[in-house]
């Protein structure tokens, strides 16, 4: 289980959970009292996480076919996407999500 992070308000954790002889790896967020684990994103070796200030969003650095590339997954919908920005090229490594103000 990596990585290990908290939310900004403290009450949740989200984590890694990685199966490296199947390349799949989970990630799933638990409340601070240990109940309501959700899974929140799968992919293949997601090492990197960073929620938004607000908490609404979870940034995942997963490796894919296409190399490392950064997915959010809205905490609201559970619904991940690939992240790509004007200029931002999706064919080059993203790696060390962070957020900032």
């Amino acid at each position: 289980i990596y990585p290990i992070l908290w939310s900004p308000d403290g009450t949740a954790l989200a984590f890694t959970q990685i199966d490296a002889d199947a390349n799949v790896a989970d990630v799933y967020v638990i409340s601070r009292e240990g109940t309501n684990l959700r899974q929140v994103y799968r992919g293949a070796q997601a090492s990197r996480l960073a929620f938004s200030p607000d908490g609404r969003f979870l940034l995942v650095e997963d490796s894919t076919a296409q190399g490392d590339q950064l997915f959010v997954v809205d905490m609201e919908t559970l619904e991940s996407r690939l992240l790509g920005a004007p200029g931002l090229r999706l064919d080059v490594r993203q790696v060390m999500p962070a957020w900032q103000k």
